[in-house]
């Protein structure tokens, strides 16, 4: 067990005040577990039956598959639709995915199929209720704690569970540039990032484990048929002034070019791969 500096705060605190709306309550898809089934739900279904990961998802694959073994059993925490899902199972002895959504699931199973995977496993559990006493090689987290409020207790689990190695993906900052312009020139902050990939490292330094980190530098594209498409993924609900809405969205297509009709809006950015040898607790 690691032991570090004593901050007089914790960075858990930190991470759960960042799963709050501005006004301070939980975030709906952060208190309700049904919420949460109903947003995969729909999700699911708009997803074409052959799905292709985009380039900066096939990037970190390959990031992802460097620290894994042909001989691993592996631990997914919410696959989701299946980024890094099938590349990891492609490689690896075993994979087991955890998810809370029947649906999720259910679309993995089928995905699996399709493909003629038969070294997939599914368990449809809460990963912070997860109570498997298995371990595995590996137990990997890519983008899947956007909700959970126990972090600490969610990181400790992956540490619990694993063997040889733990992984923890997140896509990081910095903000699309379109977000940050808005808070320096017209004040809205609401979109304003408020938990990243160091919330994480620290949250593990405090517990006692002494994670390492590595900066990944990816591009995302965003595409959208339409103006309207274009506002909407970039504002979403944010409240905006009658007097500023014709300056944001120029300020918005500044950062995008038209490509056979439609908006692209290219956003470098970084991903952070968490990594650290599991850690043994004395009671």
């Amino acid at each position: 067990m690691y032991e570090g500096v004593k901050f007089p705060f914790q960075f858990g605190e930190l991470w759960r005040e960042g799963l709050k709306t501005k006004d301070g309550k939980w975030a709906l898809r952060v208190q309700s577990d049904k919420a949460e089934k109903l947003f995969w739900k729909q999700y699911i279904e708009k997803l074409p039956n052959h799905y292709k990961p985009p380039e900066h998802v096939r990037k970190l694959q390959s990031v992802i598959l460097s620290y894994l073994w042909e001989s691993d059993d592996v631990l997914e925490i919410g696959p989701g639709w299946g980024n890094y899902t099938f590349t990891i199972a492609e490689k690896v002895k075993n994979l087991t995915c955890v998810d809370i959504s029947k649906d999720i699931l259910n679309y993995i199973d089928t995905q699996a199929q399709q493909r003629g995977m038969d070294n997939i496993q599914l368990i449809q559990n809460k990963w912070e209720e997860f109570s498997n006493l298995d371990q595995y090689d590996v137990v990997v987290g890519m983008n899947c704690f956007y909700r959970m409020k126990d972090i600490e207790k969610a990181l400790l689990a992956m540490n619990q569970h694993a063997k040889r190695l733990c992984l923890v993906g997140v896509i990081s900052g910095p903000e699309r540039p379109h977000v940050i312009e808005m808070y320096r020139k017209f004040g809205y902050s609401e979109k304003l990032m408020r938990r990243d990939y160091i919330h994480i490292l620290n949250i593990l330094y405090q517990l006692g484990i002494a994670a390492s980190c590595k900066l990944v530098n990816i591009q995302k594209k965003y595409i959208y048929a339409n103006v309207d498409e274009l506002w909407k993924d970039n504002i979403g609900t944010l409240r905006v002034d009658e007097k500023d809405k014709s300056k944001i969205l120029d300020l918005i297509k500044g950062y995008c070019y038209e490509d056979h009709g439609k908006w692209v809006y290219p956003h470098s950015c970084k991903a952070a791969i968490i990594y650290w040898d599991p850690v043994e607790f004395s009671d």
